[in-house]
């Protein structure tokens, strides 16, 4: 699953790999250390045994505890979030999603809401108020027939 919305876009800027998680320098997925703050850590994942890089610890840092990246999500939030989009909590956090806002999407989708060529929000209002009513007067006598044909 892609984090972003690749249209349009070129290849992922240097240091991140396409689904915007940070690499290290031999091509392999860092992995989330934790948060400091406003930082978020990343660790070399040779050194926590998560693969065998065949240069070992030395490629990316001379350290024996082996490379950290600290990155400042709030810099640049739309990039690199806090929960990481990769993470289970960020998975439930985004299927917390509201019955509303799937309904706006289906109203700006099947009723045209998105195109809105009034000026004011009293008749922006009015307007998706006649929308409303006209998905649910669609939806009621769709189910009346259904009803009426399983009584038949």
């Amino acid at each position: 699953m892609s984090t972003y919305n690749p249209r349009g876009s070129v290849a992922p800027p240097e240091g991140l790999d396409k689904d915007l998680d940070p690499v290290c320098s031999a091509g392999y997925k860092l992995v989330y250390w934790g948060k400091a703050g406003n930082y978020l850590k990343f660790r070399c994942p040779h050194a926590v045994g998560r693969c065998d890089c065949p240069h070992g610890m030395s490629w990316c840092s001379s350290s024996n505890y082996g490379y950290i990246l600290k990155i400042n999500y709030k810099t640049n939030p739309r990039r690199l979030g806090y929960p990481l989009r990769s993470s289970s909590e960020w998975k439930k956090l985004y299927d917390k999603r509201t019955s509303v806002e799937r309904c706006n999407s289906r109203l700006k989708k099947y009723l045209n809401l998105d195109k809105n060529r009034f000026k004011g929000i009293q008749k922006v209002k009015i307007h998706a108020l006649f929308n409303c009513i006209a998905l649910i007067a669609g939806t009621t006598a769709v189910n009346s027939t259904k009803s009426l044909k399983n009584t038949a």
